[in-house]
């Protein structure tokens, strides 16, 4: 069964409360990659058990995506990630073209 992605309002100005973990994540985003390599180990364990559980070709929303490398590392057929932070956003969308990246926070509907 297939159902219907519906995201109101992405790409608007934060008006949820979450601007406090917007701003760490904007900020983080220039850390984020030596924070994977630093932490290659738990990243490697988190991908392969997601790789067990998720087939090549799935439809997958992640929510929380960062800069959407697990998002991709999953290879679905349609991968839609989700983040609080605008500049995660903008790094996942320039990493991974082919993934659709949309701002917006998972905990508000």
């Amino acid at each position: 069964m297939t159902l219907p992605l519906r995201l109101t309002a992405p790409d608007t100005p934060r008006s949820d409360g979450l601007e406090e973990t917007a701003a760490f994540f904007d900020g983080f985003v220039a850390a984020d990659r030596r924070w994977t390599a630093r932490n290659a180990a738990y990243y490697r364990l988190v991908r392969s058990l997601l790789q067990s559980i998720v087939r090549p070709g799935a439809s997958v929303l992640e929510i929380g995506c960062g800069r959407g490398d697990m998002l991709a590392a999953l290879r679905p057929g349609r991968g839609v990630g989700v983040d609080v932070s605008g500049a995660m956003v903008e790094e996942a969308r320039r990493q991974h073209p082919q993934r659709e990246c949309v701002l917006a926070a998972g905990e508000t509907g």
